[in-house]
């Protein structure tokens, strides 16, 4: 679908004109709720996808190619973009599927009336969608992670190198050793700075994902309990006995024979 906002998508303004006339309040903040989840989860991507590029640039203006901190972000890059790219591919998909339960709705109520708009979550097929979000957004965190821990690892390491020659130095030329390993450095804080702020673009959209499939799970138990607790219409007419004679109606009968 186009990037128009959902919000402003015709079919959906037209089911929630409906929720609004018909004073469904319950039913439109629910569909309110699931179109802000979408748009947040948006939002963070954008923030993402801009500390990604970031990063990259970042990388590619090292002089040194060579640079091991540069050899240790591209793979994770790589791997934080199919993520990334996985999570909009399946945010397309909720938004087409929100649209389509938009129009279902409607054309629902059209026929049945408004008993059709009382579990209206039940026209947005979004849960697995949510879900795979969920799991991709999981999948970043855990190559941003593993990102951050390189980068200090790697940036120790060439810091305690830079002590081991100096010391090397020290010793050739008569002097006393020293541990004057630096504390990891700007350039380590400068890469490792776009890495962080996905990490927690991320963790906010997982965040976001799981919160709905919660709320759609709980809508969904409270449907299935009203269902539960409405009373079969047929139970009436199985149980219903044909009333007993009574002796009334034998004594008539009696008389009616002896006349």
């Amino acid at each position: 679908m186009a990037e128009t906002a959902l919000m402003n998508n015709p079919d959906i303004q037209e089911l929630i004109e409906i929720l609004r006339k018909n004073n469904l309040k319950q039913q439109n903040g629910e569909l309110t709720s699931l179109i802000n989840c979408v748009s947040s989860m948006e939002n963070q991507l954008k923030t993402a996808l801009g500390e990604l590029d970031a990063v990259q640039k970042q990388l590619a203006e090292l002089k040194d190619k060579q640079n091991p901190l540069r050899t240790a972000c591209i793979k994770t890059i790589n791997n934080l973009r199919i993520a990334i790219n996985n999570i909009q591919k399946k945010l397309t998909e909720i938004k087409n599927a929100i649209v389509e339960g938009a129009k279902n709705a409607v054309a629902a109520f059209k026929e049945k009336g408004l008993s059709a708009l009382n579990s209206i979550m039940k026209f947005f097929k979004v849960k697995d969608g949510l879900a795979a979000i969920g799991e991709n957004a999981d999948k970043a965190i855990k190559s941003a992670n593993n990102s951050i821990s390189k980068i200090d690892k790697i940036s120790s390491e060439i810091h305690a190198a830079g002590s081991h020659r100096r010391n090397v130095f020290r010793i050739m030329t008569n002097k006393e050793t020293q541990n004057d390993i630096k504390a990891n450095g700007k350039i380590a804080k400068i890469v490792q700075a776009p890495f962080r702020a996905i990490k927690a673009a991320m963790s906010k959209i997982k965040n976001v994902a799981k919160g709905m499939i919660n709320k759609l799970e709980q809508l969904d138990k409270t449907v299935q309990k009203i269902k539960e607790q409405k009373p079969s219409i047929l139970k009436p007419v199985k149980e219903f006995k044909a009333p007993a004679k009574t002796e009334n109606t034998d004594q008539s009968k009696k008389i009616e024979a002896a006349l």
